[in-house]
């Protein structure tokens, strides 16, 4: 058995390495996340402090993301000069995604026994959105692993009698490290609730070891948030996870802070336009397709598949049921976040609900006699191989967001990194994602900086060179300028930009 495990991983290390997507992502999951870890991942690791701005002399502190990806991402950008290593960094995310399949391993185990552990983390290793999300410099397999880790530290603590105070704290202490990651990790303070109607005790017996374990859960992001008081970030530079949380569009200062009242249509929207297609979509092996539920009146068997998944998950024992309490709070989150209908930020919800569904047909499964389980075990093995290798080859044909150019605008960040150009400042959409790419100075601060090229739209939209600078090179319907004489930001764009800036 143990072979059959190492000649398994090795098999999926295989896949998950000989195709890296050495690449940006600008892929219709993100256009803009992936590009900023990295910079302050790039910035810590070379001694410039926590500031996604790459120009040596040009710091942008920064409150938003707290520095656990960055630091998770500090492989790919150690002692590695610009323009980055794309290839290095997708293998440091691929490396990621495998370590990960030995707590999820774990907590299965914990929830079944070891051959379920065993179809369920394949089941996940071979799942489309895991494999393409152990591909991109993005927090959402880091932030379920991390959930994963601590529903089996809790299972193993709450699964007992009595709860020491002193254990409950370190385990507290390390599930609110992944808060690091991501803010959501904070789901795990109800996962212990799950356990207490089975305890012996007092009811203050019982909920006084939850009540240090949140506690300590609350200490790594309360110390960001504290270190956030000591600077000034501007911009979306200074906004709180906390913050985004209220305003209706997260990324505009501008934007209106939401009541009770907006916030519950925002749940509202999200949850008839985004969530329901979402879970069935990601869950489902073949339902990938973006455009599978493309048609009219197609969100009532998305939501009844939804519902299907979420009542085959359950299972009256605490720790599925902890894992669902968790997965209850993402949601939550999710719904009443302006953005929350972006099927990225599903995707611990619905590796949750494939891991927890996989236990329960897991288990009957190994109930069967051997011949018919091993022939089940092939035929639904290839399925899998065959759904997955059907999405990375669909993935590698247009592995760029296609609402928009952003293939286009890619091409030209990679033509002008090859290419030889010199400048001492480009203005750029994707500043970050510029200079990772061609190791060119693309200054965040807009207003207050001098530009020698400016990346601009061939097709008139958005800022426009002066008059008198010269098209150096062009992917249509990108272009790179060189302008006339070094000119100023705030005489670029006609004033202090908006974020983002349009383009």
């Amino acid at each position: 058995m143990r072979l059959r495990r190492a000649i398994a991983l090795l098999a999926l290390a295989a896949l998950y390495y000989s195709i890296p997507n050495a690449r940006l992502d600008f892929t219709r999951f993100n256009c803009h996340d992936s590009e900023s870890y990295l910079a302050l991942s790039h910035s810590l690791t070379h001694g410039r402090g926590y500031t996604r701005s790459l120009p040596p002399s040009d710091y942008v502190a920064h409150e938003m993301w707290p520095p656990g990806m960055p630091l998770l991402l500090a492989p790919a950008t150690a002692g590695a000069e610009l323009p980055l290593d794309w290839k290095r960094a997708k293998r440091v995310t691929a490396t990621l995604g495998l370590i990960g399949l030995i707590p999820v391993w774990l907590w299965a185990r914990r929830l079944a026994d070891t051959s379920t552990a065993d179809i369920a983390t394949l089941v996940l290793a071979l799942n489309p959105f895991y494999w393409h999300f152990s591909h991109q410099a993005m927090a959402e397999v880091p932030l379920f692993l991390w959930l994963v880790g601590g529903l089996w530290l809790i299972d193993r603590t709450w699964s007992r009698d009595r709860v020491p105070l002193g254990r409950a704290a370190w385990v507290g202490l390390a599930c609110g490290l992944g808060m690091l990651i991501k803010g959501h990790v904070a789901g795990l303070a109800l996962a212990p609730l799950a356990y207490l109607g089975s305890q012996e005790g007092s009811a203050r017996r019982r909920l006084a070891p939850w009540l240090v374990f949140s506690v300590a859960l609350a200490i790594p992001f309360t110390g960001w948030l504290a270190r956030n008081q000591t600077v000034d970030a501007p911009g979306p530079d200074g906004y709180s996870q906390l913050q985004q949380l209220r305003m209706a569009d997260p990324m505009d200062p501008t934007s209106e802070v939401r009541g009770a009242t907006g916030s519950l249509a925002s749940m509202i929207s999200n949850l008839r336009t985004y969530t329901i297609y979402h879970l069935p979509s990601q869950v489902v092996p073949a339902l990938w397709p973006p455009e599978i539920f493309a048609w009219r009146g197609s969100g009532w068997p998305a939501l009844a598949l939804a519902l299907l998944l979420i009542g085959a998950a359950y299972q009256p024992r605490p720790g599925v049921r902890a894992a669902l309490l968790v997965g209850a709070a993402l949601a939550a989150l999710n719904l009443v976040y302006g953005y929350g209908g972006s099927p990225r930020f599903w995707l611990p919800v619905s590796f949750l609900l494939l891991v927890l569904v996989t236990i329960r047909f897991g288990r009957s499964f190994e109930r069967l006699e051997p011949v018919r389980r091993r022939l089940l075990a092939a035929a639904a093995g290839l399925a899998l191989l065959v759904n997955l290798g059907a999405y990375i080859a669909a993935h590698e044909r247009a592995p760029y967001n296609r609402q928009g150019p952003w293939a286009e605008l890619a091409r030209l960040f990679e033509r002008v990194g090859d290419g030889g150009l010199q400048s001492a400042g480009v203005l750029t959409p994707n500043p970050h994602a510029f200079q990772l790419t061609t190791g060119l100075p693309a200054p965040m601060r807009v207003a207050e900086s001098t530009f020698e090229h400016m990346v601009s739209r061939l097709d008139g939209r958005g800022p426009q060179p002066p008059t008198g600078s010269v098209l150096v090179l062009a992917v249509d319907p990108w272009g790179v300028f060189a302008l006339p004489r070094p000119t100023s930001g705030r005489e670029l764009t006609g004033g202090p930009p908006r974020y983002p800036m349009e383009w």
